[in-house]
């Protein structure tokens, strides 16, 4: 899939495009100090760096331990990030590294623990109110303190473990299953369509300005981010019917 994405700026993309094949441009990123060409595939790298390794401490590290490695993987993430906080390293290296966001996949892998080993309680802490509560209120304070304060812990070591705890609360109730109007819109089929698409959403919205810029269409910033949007989510959608679905159809013949 992300080659298939590729064809949008080919030309540009054969200089370093081993880089992308092989998932590892976020070391490209670090060591150009750049984007690049698409440096939002630097998310993607990250994911199969740790897809790479993790079904290996599976399989060899005992179930009731697993947890222990999990917490370990989160605390060494966040001292890799408070060095990086306490020396002058480069925005790259401090953001896109595998260690800057081991402790977000760190935190999916422990969701995943507990949703099987221990569903009852992980449903009873996630629908307690006052969970709810602490996970919201600690995000923003994050979001302020980043944002507005513009806190250079917040940035480095704080933002991603804040959105890791409200991510585990928002998809552990998703899993569960949300009521009431947050419920209805979650299982509306427009929304579940386009999580449905969404990563092809994500590896082509950044080369849509590009692919629209010889073409008139409005200036008005609102209406330039719906086209942008549209033409992103039909791109998906014809990626998903042509391409993703007849490959994931694959899988069958793995389980």
């Amino acid at each position: 899939m992300q080659f298939y994405c590729m064809v949008f700026k080919f030309h540009q993309m054969l200089p370093v495009i081993g880089w992308y094949l092989l998932y590892l441009c976020n070391f490209h990123i670090i060591k150009m100090q750049d984007w690049g060409i698409a440096g939002h595939f630097w998310s993607l790298s990250v994911e199969e760096q740790f897809y790479l390794v993790w079904p290996f401490i599976i399989l060899l590290v005992p179930n009731k331990r697993l947890p222990l490695v999990m917490a370990m993987s989160i605390g060494i993430s966040i001292a890799a990030k408070s060095y990086w906080y306490a020396t002058p390293t480069d925005f790259w290296s401090a953001y896109v590294n595998p260690l800057a966001a081991l402790d977000v996949l760190a935190f999916g892998a422990l969701l995943s623990y507990l949703y099987y080993f221990h569903n009852e309680w992980l449903k009873k802490i996630l629908y307690n109110p006052f969970t709810g509560a602490i996970v919201a209120l600690q995000v923003m304070v994050c979001i302020y303190c980043d944002g507005v304060l513009h806190s250079k812990f917040a940035h480095i070591i704080a933002i991603r473990p804040s959105f890791g705890l409200f991510s585990i609360w928002l998809i552990g109730r998703a899993a569960f299953g949300f009521r009431g109007i947050t419920g209805y819109i979650l299982n509306s089929r427009a929304l579940r369509y386009i999580g449905k698409i969404s990563y092809a959403i994500y590896l082509f919205h950044p080369f849509v300005p590009g692919i629209l810029e010889k073409v008139k269409y409005p200036q008005e910033e609102n209406l330039r981010f719906i086209m942008y949007a549209v033409v992103a989510m039909g791109a998906a959608s014809i990626s998903w019917y042509l391409f993703e679905s007849r490959i994931l159809k694959f899988k069958e013949r793995f389980e």
